[in-house]
């Protein structure tokens, strides 16, 4: 079985505001797990993906790179991937492409 699965169908994150999605290359389950998170949580404030791989910091936790990435979502791109992300989806989240 693939995807994200809660017992509770009416399970909210209501704590959750801001999400960074890193290594996000527009895939399916990826759109889905957006997707979820956007009907799921209602206080949700920023989304934002990046094509960026997380680095491996001195502490051994992960973090952003610190350089801007050269493969960036060509504006064709990201308006298919909000077109999916969004469809048939309310929420006021900004969503951002990096």
């Amino acid at each position: 079985h693939s995807g994200v699965v809660w017992d509770d169908v009416d399970f909210q994150h209501v704590s959750l505001k801001n999400v960074e999605m890193y290594n996000f290359m527009g895939r399916d389950n990826e759109i889905g797990l957006a997707r979820l998170l956007l009907c799921r949580a209602p206080n949700l404030r920023y989304l934002s993906f990046n094509q960026a791989r997380l680095e491996e910091g001195d502490d051994h936790q992960l973090v952003p790179p610190t350089w801007p990435m050269a493969e960036t979502f060509s504006p064709r791109d990201s308006q298919f991937v909000l077109s999916k992300l969004l469809e048939n989806v309310s929420s006021s989240a900004r969503v951002v492409f990096i």
